[in-house]
């Protein structure tokens, strides 16, 4: 008596039957291809938050470039699974550092934050595992006061600019 069985290569599950094999490997295939562009997703928001510290030197030029980059945060919002992608996300109406201080190893930002519409969650999720550290903050529907903690090694730009401003580099 011939017995057939099928085993994925990936997990190791061993079928008897032909169609719950394939059903299987369709899964995986799927997770695999889901969780193959999540790390190609993250690389890319790597890669901007990298642009984001070579590029800022100044306080203006920060929220410049989180206004011209708001994509940037959406995106980073649906790669921590907050967001359905068919459901569109708020714009960004301003981003303004209403305050700010230097503290030898990270910057402390203030920040008023307004968006197009509600957000559906928490405004701290556009900043998740961004270089952009949202630390506390409340509001109302679309205006947010928002802190922020900058590691003042990564923005390197601004930090030099600062400590040569203050002579004391």
């Amino acid at each position: 008596m011939k017995i057939t069985a099928y085993k994925c290569e990936d997990t190791g599950t061993v079928f008897e039957h032909l169609k719950d094999y394939q059903n299987h490997r369709t899964r995986i295939s799927r997770q695999l291809k889901k969780h193959s562009a999540r790390i190609e997703k993250q690389a890319w928001l790597n890669q901007k938050w990298q642009e984001m510290c070579n590029a800022v030197s100044t306080i203006p030029e920060l929220e410049q470039w989180v206004a011209d980059n708001w994509d940037v945060f959406n995106e980073n919002y649906y790669l921590h699974d907050y967001g359905d992608r068919r459901s569109k996300l708020p714009n960004l109406v301003e981003f303004k550092v209403t305050d700010y201080r230097y503290c030898g190893d990270e910057w402390r930002l203030q920040v008023l934050l307004r968006l197009s519409a509600e957000t559906p969650s928490f405004i701290s999720r556009y900043f998740e595992n961004c270089v952009l550290k949202s630390n506390s903050g409340g509001g109302s529907h679309t205006g947010y006061n928002q802190g922020f903690r900058l590691d003042s090694e990564k923005f390197h730009v601004l930090t030099t600019r600062h400590l040569l401003t203050q002579g004391t580099v």
